[in-house]
């Protein structure tokens, strides 16, 4: 993509509670799809759209040293020796790792859409709209999502963001995917949740909107998603590579 000023953060310092049955001794971020680990398809995906592995850190807690053992020197990295939160992990690595914006992704979902076409409108809606401090991908809720879901979004006319929680009358759902200023962690505590404590108060300012996207999303945390993920991530790198 050649953007100096962005910066890729993989969230992936999660408990892997949900998944501990299935995947046991590994992070989710390595965890096994057809034979290799997430981590090969996601980063494949990443770099297929375009980004750079140079401009990629890893946010790394829980099993760091098999994640670290696995891609050596090759990744930068952003250590939490204590649980910070999802947005406290991110806090942490753009104070050691400063640009001027940041595509953040969430290590353990899988989202098959146009990342490049989102990263280029987002970039540019930050740019032109000052007030801006994130931009999520977004794609459509289905009723069976609507009861399990902590990132249910309603949008406005306008695509701001007025409602990010878990109500069964959104249309859409957090796909995983932010692009942010470095800004939007300033004044925050050391420890913090993204979900919990940031986004509520951005979307009482307006200051998030969503882009809507089709394709296939699957969290790898959840045993029903693990399982379809072995199909279906290794379909969608093939189709990336032809």
């Amino acid at each position: 993509m050649g953007n100096g000023s962005l910066k890729v953060l993989i969230l992936c310092g999660g408990l892997g509670s949900r998944l501990k049955t299935l995947n046991s001794d590994r992070p989710k971020f390595l965890a096994p799809i057809a034979g290799l680990p997430f981590a090969a398809y996601f980063l494949q995906f990443l770099q297929s759209e375009g980004l750079k592995q140079e401009d990629i850190i890893l946010l790394v807690g829980h099993q760091s040293k098999m994640i670290e053992a696995e891609f050596c020197e090759s990744l930068l990295y952003s250590k939490e020796q204590v649980p910070l939160g999802t947005g406290g992990a991110i806090k942490k690595a753009i104070e050691s790792y400063p640009a001027e914006y940041y595509l953040v992704c969430n290590g353990d979902t899988f989202f098959h859409f146009p990342l490049r076409d989102f990263v280029k409108e987002g970039l540019k809606s930050l740019e032109v709209l000052p007030e801006l401090q994130l931009v999520m991908a977004l794609r459509f809720l289905t009723e069976r999502e609507s009861h399990q879901h902590l990132g249910n979004v309603q949008l406005d006319e306008n695509a701001h963001m007025i409602y990010f929680g878990q109500s069964h009358k959104c249309h859409f759902m957090n796909a995983g995917f932010y692009i942010l200023k470095r800004e939007m962690v300033e004044g925050m505590e050391e420890k913090f949740s993204l979900e919990v404590d940031r986004f509520p108060q951005l979307v009482q300012q307006k200051k998030i909107i969503g882009r809507v996207f089709n394709g296939e999303f699957l969290d790898i945390g959840t045993p029903d998603d693990f399982h379809l993920a072995q199909t279906l991530v290794p379909k969608f790198w093939k189709e990336g590579l032809s």
